[in-house]
């Protein structure tokens, strides 16, 4: 695994503070103040804002600045398509790197049933990201890997916000992703596992994105 670089850290910690909803929609997101913040000059700042709008996690605004991008329904909707079908290349093609290291899917599973009858929003989602981490690193295919990635990311405010609105309904939802995913992953027919993840992102989908009342 290639060693993460000072700007990678920086990135990955600001997009998940953007699907977290620590900064809002339309939020400026400063350049000097971040610099400030990882202690590092305004060059690495300005890669990692690039790269978060390259991936439509932000937008630059003329005059304004790099600002936090929000979705709209239809888009959301047409990149959680996009994403299943992906995953659903990967199950017919086969493109996989290895068997699953089932010391991390029992770690993932014990994680699950620990989350109790009453999980916070967020323990959840870290546990929806971690096991996207733990799949995507199976992707055998760069192109097709990375895709999956940003796709994940780019829908992940909506759903955040949707666990924050059904977060028992999310924790069922994710217990059964888990379940499937030990018994899956067990008879390592990996084509099945990804059939599993194109199914199991339509159904959190349909739990998630949708606003309650």
């Amino acid at each position: 695994m290639q060693e993460k670089t000072r700007v990678d850290v920086i990135y990955e910690t600001i997009r998940d503070r953007i699907c977290v909803g620590s900064y809002g929609s339309g939020e400026v997101l400063h350049e000097g103040a971040l610099g400030l913040e990882f202690e590092v000059s305004r060059t690495p700042i300005r890669q990692v804002l690039q790269r978060l709008a390259y991936e439509k996690m932000a937008t630059v605004r003329p005059g304004v600045g790099t600002i936090v991008a929000r979705l709209g329904d239809k888009d959301v909707d047409k990149y959680l398509e996009i994403r299943c079908r992906v995953l659903a290349i990967v199950a017919d093609l086969k493109v996989v790197i290895a068997a699953p290291d089932m010391d991390r899917v029992d770690a993932l599973i014990m994680r699950g049933r620990r989350l109790g009858d009453q999980p916070g929003a967020d323990k959840i989602w870290s546990m929806i990201r971690d096991l996207h981490v733990f799949c995507n690193g199976l992707i055998g295919d760069d192109l097709l890997q990375h895709t999956d990635d940003i796709l994940f990311y780019r829908t992940a405010p909506p759903f955040v916000e949707g666990i924050r609105r059904d977060p028992q309904g999310a924790a069922t939802l994710l217990r059964d992703d888990l379940a499937e995913m030990e018994q899956l992953a067990g008879s390592l027919d990996m084509s099945a596992v990804f059939t599993s993840r194109a199914r199991m992102v339509r159904r959190y989908g349909e739990l998630l994105l949708v606003p309650a009342g």
